[in-house]
């Protein structure tokens, strides 16, 4: 289980490094100059011009923000299920465990976007060019 974890996150972290890396940018506002290391759409549009890759990025999460829990809840489900019927008490005990550690894991799904949104910036990084 693990290794699994860890491979399906360096997926999905590789997914969103896709995008290349930008400098602080000077924004002069009303209150004065800002520096801004958020990309903006301009900078996505540079390495993907028709935002083609990004709307697959977003599409692909969206999936996997539904099909996570579901699959949770199903897979979670039958481990108790067998654990119940073998009648044994550390099987029970398990499943209880893989069912936490598999919510807890959709639960992060969730929040993937946001922990790139505040990382990415601060190694001076794109964002997620609008992927939720």
């Amino acid at each position: 289980m693990g290794k699994r974890l860890l491979v399906m996150i360096a997926m999905i972290l590789s997914l969103f490094l896709a995008v290349k890396t930008v400098e602080a940018k000077q924004v002069v506002t009303e209150t004065g100059v800002e520096y801004r290391l958020a990309p903006s759409i301009e900078d996505c549009k540079k390495v993907d011009p028709k935002l083609k890759f990004v709307a697959f990025l977003q599409e692909l999460f969206n999936i996997m923000k539904y099909a996570g829990p579901i699959l949770c809840l199903v897979l979670s489900t039958m481990d108790f299920i067998k654990a119940a019927a073998a009648q044994d008490k550390d099987a029970l005990k398990k499943a209880a465990q893989t069912g936490l550690k598999r919510l807890g894991l959709a639960i992060l799904l969730f929040f993937i976007p946001v922990l790139l949104n505040f990382l990415f910036p601060l190694l001076g990084w794109n964002g997620t060019c609008g992927i939720k």
